[in-house]
């Protein structure tokens, strides 16, 4: 017979439990100042996936929900780019993403309206890239793109999750999770060519494989 006493210790242990299943389903990234280094290192360096392996996709509604604020992240961030940076095909780049993400956007909000009318959409998302407020030029730049290598990274994983795992449950979400991973794959690969040129950075991330 359990006692009294066990039994309240087994209901704690079952409740973290269940905290810690909650807590990987939302997305667990901090940003770092731009100001602490140390910070900025022990999330976002190169050479690691940052808090990235905390991304979980746990059905399709969840996959919508979840990629509506990343993207939302991306396009306020280069939506910064756009105005500051002073390399053309920067600005380039940033324009396809406000343009692509903004209707990726309406896409997903159309399809939670029309699939899943009355749930919350609202998520838990915290921050993965840092703020470039007070960057400029080269600077600017550079942290810009190493910290959007994390963030496509971030989206391909997520793509890849809901693929893997057979969590499609409307078919035309399959061609979009696909693009999003082949097309932010192809970006990856062009922003590490930058950094490389520009900057002689060969430590951001490393390649994205199919």
């Amino acid at each position: 017979m359990v006692s009294p006493m066990k039994n309240k210790a087994i209901i704690a242990l079952g409740a973290v439990a269940a905290l810690g299943l909650a807590a990987t389903s939302t997305l667990l990234l901090t940003r770092p100042s731009v100001n602490s280094p140390d910070s900025a290192s022990a999330q976002f360096s190169p050479n690691g996936m940052g808090g990235m392996h905390h991304m979980q996709v746990s059905s399709e509604f969840n996959y919508l929900a979840q990629m509506i604020p990343h993207h939302q992240e991306a396009i306020d961030t280069a939506q910064v780019i756009l105005k500051r940076t002073t390399r053309p095909e920067m600005r380039q780049f940033a324009q396809k993403i406000i343009k692509v993400q903004t209707a990726e956007i309406a896409q997903m909000k159309n399809w939670l309206n029309q699939w899943y009318p009355g749930r919350n959409i609202s998520v838990s998302y915290v921050p993965m890239m840092r703020d470039l407020s007070q960057l400029q030029g080269d600077a600017l730049d550079q942290t810009f793109l190493q910290d959007m290598i994390k963030h496509h990274m971030g989206a391909v994983m997520m793509s890849q999750m809901l693929l893997n795992h057979n969590l499609v449950k409307h078919q035309a979400v399959r061609p979009f999770a696909e693009n999003i991973a082949t097309s932010q794959r192809r970006e990856i690969q062009q922003m590490q060519t930058w950094l490389m040129a520009w900057f002689g950075d060969r430590n951001s991330m490393g390649g994205m494989h199919h």
